[in-house]
């Protein structure tokens, strides 16, 4: 038996799986990546105004170094192993290059950062976005799934609120 398929529905099976390719190959790639990371801090030289205590602004400490190194970070709250938080986590990542900010991913599995954010936030519900302006106040909350042009025009929109 053979099955034919019209020109429109190969080109949407084709689409089909090319989409699943990328998201496979995106769902590898942040297999790879640590709890909390701090995204182009390479390139970016160090700065000179002092980080904010960990203490003082109740963040976890990965965030206070990331808003020591840039005026805007994102942070992406993230559930590790979800498959919705961690294509929030992959579009949060790509946001923040974007606008040229920090990046932090934190798990909130973790005991002390998951209770980090509830007590600051009321809550650490997943996936959720944050953008963070120096020295540590918070700009926009994101909860539930952003993608990448929402993150970045956040991120550029807190950096132009703070100049």
């Amino acid at each position: 038996m053979r099955i034919r398929l019209s020109r429109r529905a190969r080109v949407a099976l084709a689409a089909a799986l090319a989409a699943a390719v990328a998201v496979a190959g995106s769902l590898m790639m942040l297999g790879r990546g640590g709890t909390a990371e701090a995204a182009g801090a390479a390139a970016q030289p160090e700065a000179s105004r002092p980080a904010p205590r960990a203490a003082e602004s109740g963040l976890p400490r990965a965030v206070t170094a990331a808003l020591a190194r840039s005026d805007v970070v994102v942070v992406a709250l993230v559930a590790r192993g979800s498959v919705v938080d961690e294509l929030s986590l992959a579009e949060a990542r790509a946001g923040a290059r974007t606008a040229d900010a920090g990046f932090v991913a934190v798990n909130v599995l973790r005991e002390r950062d998951g209770k980090a954010f509830a007590r600051l936030l009321g809550s650490a519900e997943t996936p959720a976005t944050l953008v963070y302006r120096a020295p540590g106040r918070l700009v926009v909350r994101l909860d539930g799934f952003a993608d990448l042009d929402t993150v970045a025009q956040a991120a550029l929109d807190a950096r132009r609120r703070g100049s």
